[in-house]
């Protein structure tokens, strides 16, 4: 049998390697149509789900992939999956507070964590994270996080772009409820952002105040994208990414 497969690649190659620049030629014209094809698409799925009230308060990445970014060239949604995976080991177990659409459990977190619990208060949200990021290890659940938290064991927590949409007087119980969740080297990442009417985050400062009374060692550090202005934490009893014991940083 694998011979026969063998043969036949070989076959394949023999016949088409001669014209193969009119066989690029005629992918890169499907590829190209495609592109465009899904470019207005997403830009119509954007404009009626967000254009339109009510409009959501998630988002689905997916028209950040093939609409948004190739429109304003911002970044900014890759950061948010990208530090939090810097704190992820291989075969981690993983919770995710306000997974939105899935696609950063999925697509970022899917690969080295081997369970992740992702919730969410929006209904409208899981659905499109069932339809579009759905993954053998991600288990998608509704619940509104400051009353009814997933229990468990985790090595990882994950608060992205959540904890300054919550009511100021409810962020102590849900950081003592996570702190409850995380293993004894678990760490809490995520980011918050700078928002006029959120006195809570206006600085670096502010967020290393909220979270150090739970944690040992929190890490924290901003970017400027464009109009958003962002704070990324890291909180744990253990090491924390960019920490100067933390095994894959070296600094001269």
């Amino acid at each position: 049998m694998k011979g026969d497969y063998v043969t036949i690649k070989k076959l394949i190659k023999f016949i088409f390697t001669p014209i193969k620049p009119a066989l690029v030629r005629v992918a890169e014209i499907i590829a190209f149509v495609c592109e465009k094809a899904s470019y207005w698409a997403n830009k119509l799925l954007f404009l009626t789900w967000w254009g339109l009230p009510p409009e959501p308060r998630w988002f689905d990445n997916h028209i950040n992939l093939y609409y948004k970014w190739l429109k304003t060239k911002n970044p900014y949604w890759l950061e948010r999956g990208a530090y939090s995976l810097l704190a992820i080991k291989q075969g981690a177990s993983l919770l995710e507070l306000g997974c939105g659409d899935g696609f950063n459990a999925k697509y970022f977190y899917g690969h080295k964590a081997k369970t992740i619990v992702a919730v969410d208060f929006s209904k409208e949200a899981l659905q499109t994270a069932q339809l579009k990021n759905s993954s053998p290890n991600i288990k998608y659940i509704f619940a509104d996080i400051t009353k009814n938290l997933p229990n468990g064991d985790f090595d990882n927590i994950i608060l992205d772009s959540v904890i300054q949409q919550i009511d100021s007087d409810k962020v102590p119980d849900l950081l003592k409820h996570i702190k409850k969740r995380l293993n004894s080297n678990g760490i809490l990442s995520g980011n918050t952002q700078v928002i006029r009417d959120n006195l809570i985050f206006q600085n670096k400062k502010d967020v290393l105040k909220v979270f150090s009374p739970y944690f040992k060692n929190v890490m924290v550090f901003e970017t400027i994208c464009f109009e958003r202005h962002n704070f990324y934490f890291y909180a744990s009893d253990g090491v924390v990414p960019f920490n100067k014991n933390w095994q894959s940083f070296i600094t001269k």
